[in-house]
């Protein structure tokens, strides 16, 4: 919303959040956010990349949920790959999902411990 306002839409290639923020500086548009949202946000925490790129095999995050990064060849979803994705989708219902990557690749996201077993066994088809 705020970038909508706000944002250049004269000028495609200035038509970005990157550049709203530049012209009307942080606060600004911290501001008008906080207004959209209702709410204030919190203070901006340190954060470090300790990595880039995609996560590949199972990971298991502190909230007890399993993540499963997939490769997908050429990053096209097709043939048995989207029965299996979609005999997933039926196993997560409910919870869970599918997220992709920036590199084409699909991540399964929020799976549960319960439904580890049964995702992997549906992959390995």
């Amino acid at each position: 919303v705020v970038q909508r306002d706000f944002g250049d839409r004269t000028n495609r290639k200035h038509a970005r959040v990157k550049y709203t923020v530049e012209d009307y500086g942080p606060e600004f548009y911290r501001e008008e956010v906080e207004k959209v949202l209702g709410f204030k946000l919190g203070e901006a925490r340190p954060y470090k990349f300790e990595s880039r790129g995609d996560l590949y095999g199972w990971a298991k995050t502190d909230d007890g949920l399993w993540h499963c990064g997939c490769l997908v060849p050429i990053g096209r979803v097709k043939d048995d790959w989207r029965v299996g994705l979609r005999k997933i989708a039926e196993e997560l219902k409910g919870g869970g999902g599918f997220r992709m990557t920036c590199n084409q690749q699909v991540l399964i996201a929020d799976i549960p411990e319960a439904k580890k077993a049964t995702i992997q066994r549906i992959l390995d088809e």
